[in-house]
């Protein structure tokens, strides 16, 4: 390694290193510049790709504990939050106009309340159906399974609910 490499931190000795704290890392990856050989960039990339591995392994642990633990002791709550196991869907609005005017009616016409029905995906579903009478709800909005298959069945993962906006959370966001 070049001395330019040493004043890094980017040693041999540092990437050999079985254990680095992700401020390492980061450290590692950002004092990284085009000046630098490119030994340094490679080694910056690899040292982040072994975290990011590192991070997915214990993400996953930490799911597959949280169910066994739901599972065994059963959903609970710590203050608004309710944890439990479920499964990962996706609501979505199939007519905006008309659930529009549906909302804005059952509302009285009152546009303030009606602002706060409005969400990125047209409407706040979960809003939405403290509002509308549930048949009502059903022609405007529809609800689908998002889990992942394994093995032709859906993955069941560790939920979070916070009832105060009536919204359902996955405890993950990973992509599939």
């Amino acid at each position: 390694m070049s001395e330019e490499t040493e004043v890094l931190g980017i040693s041999d000795r540092f990437i050999d290193q079985p254990e680095r704290t992700p401020r390492q890392v980061e450290q590692m990856v950002m004092a990284v510049t085009p000046s630098y050989p490119r030994e340094a960039l490679s080694a910056a990339l690899d040292v982040a790709d072994w975290l990011a591995g590192r991070s997915r392994a214990i993400h996953m642990a930490s799911r597959k504990i949280g169910i066994a633990w739901i599972e065994k002791n059963g959903e609970f709550d710590i203050g608004p939050m309710r944890y439990s196991v479920g499964y990962t869907t996706t609501t979505k609005c199939i007519d905006v106009p008309g659930c529009g005017m549906v909302l804005l009616e059952a509302l009285g016409g009152d546009f303030e309340a009606f602002l706060k029905v409005l969400g990125s995906n047209a409407y706040k579903y979960g809003v939405a159906r403290s509002i509308l009478d549930r048949n009502v709800y059903g022609s405007f909005f529809h609800t689908s399974n998002t889990s992942r298959l394994v093995n032709g069945v859906p993955e069941r993962t560790p939920l979070r609910s916070d009832p105060t906006y009536a919204l359902r959370k996955s405890v993950s966001r990973e992509s599939k």
